[in-house]
């Protein structure tokens, strides 16, 4: 019987070698040749300017209490790829400019207007410089999708149409010192498109003689970057409440976050302001995530989860501000989640918030502070 087995595994072998040697098969080969890998272009240009080159000292001067000053400009995407825009206001520096002879005495000093140097009009006495200007100009800020034929203002530049949308509310009374430095979203801008941008810079009504003749001078820079770029290295997201009927923000009714952080690190640092939340308050900043699936989430709800970033009870004002660097140990948005653009950021009663289980519990929307734009965060040590 072994030798049979063997003999037939000859004769197989044997077999499968005049098969390999006989058998042809048709065939057709295609080559695709020269082909090239080309980096797409994230540019910008400003009212047509590129640089950007626009002074609007001319527009902001001579400001007085309660006087607004309006500046316009809109961005077009002149590249080949669609971009996300940040602005921010840098490179601020306040002097006490023309002296005066209310700001003098003001400030404790003795008015000599025999003197022929302007430093010397006010040297008597004991004058103390008080030139903090960028504290009591008040900032708010619009955005329209178009240029200004359909963006459109009145004399002022006081923004008229309906296309507008307030970003920074004046009546929140947020000033140029609250936002200095900080990079605000404006929007995503496809190819050839624009959007146009409204500021406005208001005194407050009760500045005081001090204020008179000084001057803050600043540079406006916008900043470009690809879709999916975490953003700026610090960024800025801006929290309003909701109308809980048509779930749009609510703005200039004084009741608003900032909360300012570090876009790539090995902890989440942050600094958080709100203001006008209910006083003696408890709350509590979440991260509101998307889970693809309920057995992604710890929470319990089907696809939903939220978790805590923070908790603090607001002063007898509803204010409250801080400064933290907790690990969260993930990125956000985490891996996985539906909304892969970002993540959503709430300020919440803690009272609606179940710890427990990390969803909410109840729902009071215009009592809470909802992100304006999403939340990217790269973890360095994930």
């Amino acid at each position: 019987m072994k030798k049979i087995v063997v003999s037939l595994g000859i004769i197989g072998a044997v077999a499968a070698v005049v098969i390999g040697a006989t058998t042809a098969y048709f065939s057709d080969t295609e080559t695709s040749k020269g082909n090239t890998i080309s980096a797409g272009t994230i540019d910008i240009a400003v009212d047509g300017q590129n640089p950007w080159s626009e002074d609007y000292s001319f527009a902001l001067e001579d400001m007085k209490p309660s006087y607004v000053k309006y500046s316009i400009f809109t961005v077009k995407n002149v590249a080949t790829n669609p971009v996300r825009v940040w602005k921010h206001i840098k490179n601020v520096e306040t002097s006490d400019g023309i002296m005066s002879e209310p700001e003098c005495t003001d400030g404790g000093g003795t008015w000599n207007p025999a003197a022929n140097e302007q430093d010397d009009k006010c040297a008597g006495g004991n004058y103390i410089p008080k030139h903090d200007i960028d504290k009591v100009i008040e900032y708010d800020m619009y955005i329209c999708e178009g240029d200004k034929s359909i963006c459109q203002v009145d004399g002022d530049g006081k923004p008229t149409s309906n296309n507008w949308t307030i970003v920074i509310d004046k009546d929140d009374g947020i000033t140029l010192r609250d936002i200095k430095r900080h990079y605000i979203y404006l929007g995503e801008l496809e190819k050839n498109k624009k959007m146009t941008v409204v500021q406005s810079y208001h005194m407050k009504s009760d500045t005081g003689n001090w204020a008179q003749g000084d001057a803050v001078t600043f540079d406006i820079e916008l900043l470009a970057l690809q879709l999916n770029a975490s953003g700026p290295n610090k960024t800025t997201l801006l929290l309003e409440n909701k109308d809980p009927g048509d779930w749009s923000r609510i703005t200039g009714d004084g009741r608003y976050g900032i909360l300012t952080y570090e876009t790539e690190n090995d902890t989440f640092d942050y600094d958080l302001k709100v203001r006008g939340l209910e006083p003696d308050e408890n709350y509590t900043l979440i991260y509101y995530r998307d889970c693809p699936t309920k057995e992604t989430c710890t929470g319990g709800w089907p696809g939903k989860e939220s978790i805590a970033i923070t908790s603090f009870t607001t002063d007898a004002n509803g204010n409250w501000d801080e400064s933290e660097n907790p690990d969260l140990t993930t990125d956000l948005p985490k891996p996985g989640d539906l909304n892969a653009l970002g993540a959503k950021f709430w300020v919440v009663l803690s009272s609606d918030w179940d710890s427990g289980n990390q969803m909410m519990q109840d729902w009071h929307p215009d009592e809470y502070l909802f992100e304006y734009n999403l939340v990217r965060y790269e973890d360095t040590n994930d």
